[in-house]
């Protein structure tokens, strides 16, 4: 808002305020001016789910509180500007009861935008969790919202339209205590093509607190959406919503972190509409996930605790302050070990991988929880990579030492002539070449070069395991993971391009378990995954979006009610969009508004009175209480 639309906003605000009997009718009322959609302020995330909110926008609400106690994790609103007025009362006639409430409603320097000042540190502002409860009652927010609309018209024709900002807005939230349940009342200017302003978009968002059995969604007439185009889209938080078999937890950490949510959208026919139907066959259905490794329902949790070992390893060269696993956690005994190894080779049978899976044996629930989705073993370990199993559960720097000093020993002495992969380009892999020819000088095991050599064959051998998981299920091809491969550089940098390929695996060991996603659209999310690891880092933050054929998804969410379900209707007038949407949400929609307890825990009252209901009876009761949020819009067109 320019300066001039800023004085005659004043000039209005102080008009009404003085024209009803000297009774203050925008008591309690702060307005807020917010520059960007980066802004953290309560609630605008999810109005931009719903409003497409146009910034910079003017928002009115209750003050928060002005000395706030600082609370050890506090909320920061970076757009707001909070400033005090002189001491010296401002004079409005009759209505000067409530200066301190007046003269912050009327502080509209915050609309100036050449006086806010971006540097001012967030902790100045912080939010106490009772000041979420910041709506104003609807009254007063058509109150405000009509002079804000008799004030932009006033404006726009006395100022060209080339000086006016083509996104500016206002929103009001509601305390909701009339009787629809008002949350927002929003209003946004109208533009033609030519970004001459033709008039005003009003939007109006009401709310009903969710009651058993959903009784209280509409039935909707057809004949209502007889001119309309009409859009449906759902939202399914698959990691918290699945079947219960699915999220049986036999131990805290057998649980998925991370999030993996699929959003399907559809138009829809107007003799089909129902709220809450499912999505037909033919929707767009985008996969919005990521994983943070750990989990031990994933297939690739063996692959996990190598990794970390070797992590671990890494980060002892680099601090030269090595961890060692515990005593008691150590899954095998590292010279009994070598020496079975070593008879075997002797006698020239293969390394039974049976016997190694028996000593590294996993908690039983464990194996029956990912039986269904395993990442087999490969069959063409060498000699690095048996050493690799054993070595990784040494528990101390002699425990290390020892086995190496045998093994060189009885290489120099040619008491075995293990096989080492020809790509294998490790040190100790060098060492069994050179004991072949009688070369062989044993290493002064001193320092950390011991762990140095144990770290190099960790990391060629888990190269090679994650390898073969991509080609074994046709995921990637050796092209696709030759940026991965290289062997040339620092262990640090290497062990990055393993984590980027264990990323890829544990987001599409997640996708099996829980979903039945065909092999080709695995095979495209993990070479667009591994395309983006190509460019850029890990980061638990970022969310991997892949689209997947609705079909292969339909089953997997017959048991899945969605948390969000939304329908829009949308209508011309002239030539400008006016929609009404039903948005259904699982979770209180709105910060600001009360929720009634009682309804939420309906669900919970269930399970504890009526323990031996017939199943059909009990997943009638049992069906997931939705929010109902009902968002209508009303187009003003000047003629």
């Amino acid at each position: 808002m320019d300066s001039f639309e800023i004085d005659v906003f004043k000039k209005s605000i102080e008009t009404i305020i003085t024209s009803e009997n000297g009774e203050c009718v925008v008591q309690d009322v702060m307005l807020t001016y917010i520059k960007n959609n980066s802004s953290d302020f309560p609630n605008l995330r999810i109005l931009k789910d719903l409003l497409p909110i146009h910034f910079p926008v003017i928002v009115a609400h209750k003050p928060f509180n002005k000395n706030p106690v600082k609370p050890e994790q506090s909320t920061f609103f970076e757009d707001i500007i909070y400033k005090e007025k002189p001491t010296k009362k401002p004079s409005y006639g009759d209505v000067e009861g409530s200066p301190l409430k007046l003269q912050t409603y009327a502080d509209f320097s915050a609309f100036d935008v050449s006086s806010f000042d971006c540097t001012t540190p967030k902790s100045d502002v912080t939010i106490d969790p009772e000041d979420l409860k910041f709506g104003i009652p609807l009254k007063v927010a058509r109150k405000l919202t009509n002079i804000f609309n008799r004030v932009i018209s006033s404006s726009i024709q006395s100022v060209p339209s080339s000086n006016c900002s083509p996104y500016h807005a206002f929103l009001c939230f509601c305390d909701g205590s009339d009787r629809k349940r008002t949350g927002c009342v929003y209003t946004q200017k109208l533009y033609s093509e030519n970004k001459e302003y033709i008039g005003l978009k009003s939007s109006i968002i009401k709310i009903v607190d969710p009651v058993q059995n959903n009784a209280h969604l509409p039935s909707l007439k057809k004949d209502d959406f007889s001119r309309c185009q009409v859009t449906c889209k759902a939202t399914y938080d698959i990691l918290n919503d699945t079947r219960e078999e699915n999220q049986l937890d036999i131990k805290d950490n057998y649980r998925y972190r991370g999030s993996l949510m699929l959003d399907v959208s559809w138009s829809r026919l107007v003799p089909n509409l129902d709220l809450l139907q499912p999505p037909p066959p033919e929707a767009t259905t985008t996969i919005k996930a990521n994983v943070i490794p750990g989990s031990m329902k994933s297939a690739a949790h063996s692959l996990y605790q190598e990794l970390s070992v070797l992590r671990n390893l890494i980060e002892g060269l680099q601090s030269s302050q090595i961890t060692w696993i515990p005593e008691e956690e150590r899954k095998v005994h590292i010279m009994k070990s070598i020496k079975e190894l070593f008879d075997k080779l002797k006698q020239g049978d293969a390394y039974s991988k049976e016997s190694d899976k028996q000593s590294t044996n996993t908690d039983s629930d464990l194996t029956e929880v990912t039986s269904k989705f395993v990442l087999n073993e490969r069959d063409n370990f060498d000699f690095t990579d048996y050493l690799w199993k054993i070595l990784s559960n040494c528990t101390s720097y002699q425990e290390l030492i020892d086995p190496f000093r045998y093994i060189f020993t009885a290489l120099s002495n040619g008491e075995l002539q293990p096989m080492v992969h020809r790509g294998n380009n490790t040190m100790v892999a060098q060492l069994v070449r050179d004991s072949f020819s009688g070369k062989l000088r044993i290493p002064n095991l001193a320092g950390l070069y011991p762990v140095e050599l144990l770290v190099e064959i960790g990391i060629e051998k888990l190269r090679q395991d994650y390898t073969y998981a991509f080609l074994s299920k046709d995921l990637a091809t050796r092209e696709n993971l030759e940026p991965f491969l290289k062997s040339d550089s620092e262990f640090s940098t290497q062990l990055v391009q393993l984590e980027k390929m264990h990323s890829v695996i544990e987001m599409i060991a997640m996708f099996q378990f829980f979903l039945q996603i065909p092999l080709s659209s695995l095979s495209a999310i993990a070479r667009e995954m591994i395309h983006y690891y190509e460019r850029n880092q890990i980061s638990n933050q970022h969310i991997f979006k892949f689209i997947v054929p609705t079909i292969s998804v339909i089953k997997d969410l017959e048991g899945c009610p969605p948390s969000t379900w939304q329908l829009a209707s949308t209508k011309l007038v002239e030539n400008m969009k006016e929609t009404m949407t039903y948005l259904l949400t699982s979770d209180p929609p709105f910060k600001h508004l009360p929720v009634n307890d009682t309804n939420m825990n309906m669900k919970e009252d269930v399970n504890e009175n009526d323990t031996k209901i017939d199943d059909t009876v009990c997943a009638e009761k049992m069906k997931r209480p939705y929010f109902l949020v009902n968002k209508l819009e009303c187009v003003s067109v000047l003629i």
